[in-house]
C-alpha cells in the first residue's frame, strides 16, 4: 500500500505511518503557493472508481503510481499558483456523494461520480475541511459546509480550526490533518493538544473507528493522507 503524504508533515509523524504502508512524500516547486505545495488533496483526488490527478502533478509521482500498479487518470485541470486554480481537485468523494463547490470541479471527477449525487457546498476547499467517518457521519472544520450538510439529513460534526497548524498561514483545516483506512482514523496529532480534544475523542470512539495519532502536538493540516492500494 502506498500512503502519500505532504513531504513536511512532522517527523515523527512520518515514522510512525511508515509502519502501515510505503510512504510517498510529495513536493513541487513552481506549481502553486509553498503553503500547499506538497498537499496531496491539491493534486488528487479519490473517488470509488480511480484516482484523479492533475496533469501537473510531477511525472516521477506518476512514474511511482504506474510502478506500484495504481490506476489513475489525468484530470483536464491544471493546478496553479492561486484560487480557483488550487481547488479543481480539492473535492470529498464517497460511494454516495460528490461534495464540492460547483463550478470548481475538473470534468474528469464529474465524470467518474455521473452515477452519485453531487452535493454543492460554499467552501471549494473541500477535502481541505471535510473528511467522511462513515458513510452518513462526517466531520468538518467549515461552517457553510456543516450547514449544508445538515440540510441533506447527514450527520456532520464541527471542530474549529483554529487550533491546527498549517505554516506559513494564520491556521489550517481539520480535513488535512486526518486520513481514514481500514476503519482506522490517522491524525497528524494528538487530540490531547486541542480544546476540543475529548469531544473529538468521544465521537470517533462512538463511531467504532480507532484513533491513530501519528505525534505528539497539536493538529498539522498536511493536506490530507491518501491511502492508495
Amino acid at each position: 500500500m502506498l500512503i502519500i503524504i505532504d513531504k513536511r508533515i512532522p517527523k515523527e509523524a512520518k515514522k510512525r505511518l511508515s509502519h502501515f504502508g510505503d510512504l510517498v512524500e510529495l513536493s513541487t516547486q513552481n506549481i502553486t503557493y509553498s503553503a500547499i505545495s506538497g498537499h496531496p488533496d491539491i493534486f488528487l483526488c479519490q473517488t470509488p472508481k480511480s484516482l484523479i490527478c492533475a496533469p501537473n502533478l510531477p511525472e516521477n509521482y506518476q512514474t511511482i503510481f504506474k510502478n506500484k500498479g495504481i490506476d489513475f487518470i489525468l484530470g483536464n485541470n491544471l493546478v496553479g499558483s492561486s484560487f480557483p486554480e488550487t481547488s479543481f481537485y480539492n473535492c470529498l468523494v464517497t460511494e454516495d456523494y460528490l461534495f464540492h463547490k460547483k463550478g470548481h470541479t475538473d470534468k474528469q471527477i464529474l465524470k467518474q461520480c455521473e452515477e452519485i449525487e453531487f452535493i454543492n457546498l460554499p467552501q471549494a476547499y473541500t477535502r481541505c475541511s471535510l473528511i467522511a467517518i462513515s458513510p452518513q457521519n462526517f466531520i468538518s472544520s467549515d461552517k457553510g459546509i456543516e450547514k449544508a450538510l445538515r440540510k441533506h439529513r447527514l450527520n456532520v460534526h464541527y471542530f474549529s480550526s483554529k487550533e491546527i497548524l498549517l505554516p506559513d498561514m494564520p491556521h489550517g483545516f481539520i480535513g488535512g490533518a486526518l486520513g481514514l483506512h481500514s476503519n482506522k482514523l490517522f491524525v497528524i496529532g494528538n487530540p490531547d493538544f486541542h480544546s476540543w480534544g475529548n469531544e473529538f475523542k468521544a465521537l470517533i470512539k462512538r463511531q467504532d473507528i480507532e484513533l491513530i495519532s501519528l505525534y505528539n502536538g497539536s493538529f498539522f493540516d498536511g493536506g490530507g493522507i491518501f491511502f492508495l492500494e
